[in-house]
């Protein structure tokens, strides 16, 4: 059994099971020696430590400079990428754009301790198991077409965020495919871009 398994072994007065598996037979010095090669071969190929954490610095460093040209949406590489497990061009990009100036909280969450210029929802669960409203608490000082597009009061006073009409405008917005299998592809592979708020 050189995968592994369970064994069955009988003596003259009972039976016992007996763990049967590809290093029962080797010693531990030997089974260290394949681990210690195993990752020295993976370092060779690109994927050691320190080049990992070089990736992922790289990832942020990349992030940053995006960041520094935008002051509406914050990006941020996620997935293998910002782990530093792939490399530039081998697997998809996978990156967050965070709406800035938008805050979405609980509503027992004290608003006197957000700053003024930041437009405020608050999260009420109380409608359905897995879903929410999200109700208007006050406008960013600047508008965001983003999210001002995707308003929308319901009769009752209540100004409410329509998420599929905020997803829509943000696609829109960048030109981006809607349906997630449909990923963003241009020379540097595909890019799977997802839109948040706080």
């Amino acid at each position: 059994m050189a995968k592994g398994g369970i064994g069955h072994t009988e003596s003259e007065s009972d039976s016992f099971d007996r763990h049967i598996s590809l290093y029962s037979r080797h010693s531990r010095d030997y089974v260290e020696s394949v681990s210690k090669e195993i990752c020295s071969v993976m370092t060779r190929l690109g994927y050691g430590e320190e080049i990992r954490r070089w990736r992922i610095e790289k990832y942020r460093e990349m992030d940053r400079l995006s960041n520094a040209r935008r002051s509406d949406i914050t990006k941020i590489t996620a997935g293998s990428k910002a782990e530093g497990l792939t490399c530039l061009l081998e697997s998809d990009i996978d990156v967050l754009f965070v709406q800035n100036g938008v805050l979405c909280v609980e509503f027992d969450f004290d608003l006197h301790t957000i700053p003024d210029d930041i437009g405020l929802f608050r999260m009420d669960t109380s409608v359905y198991p897995g879903h929410c409203r999200l109700p208007q608490e006050r406008q960013a000082h600047t508008r965001i077409d983003i999210i001002h597009n995707a308003l929308w009061d319901n009769g009752y006073g209540e100004v409410l965020l329509v998420v599929v009409y905020c997803l829509m405008n943000f696609l829109r917005h960048f030109h981006l495919n809607f349906h997630p299998e449909c990923p963003n592809i241009n020379a540097r592979g595909r890019h799977y871009r997802i839109p948040l708020m706080r």
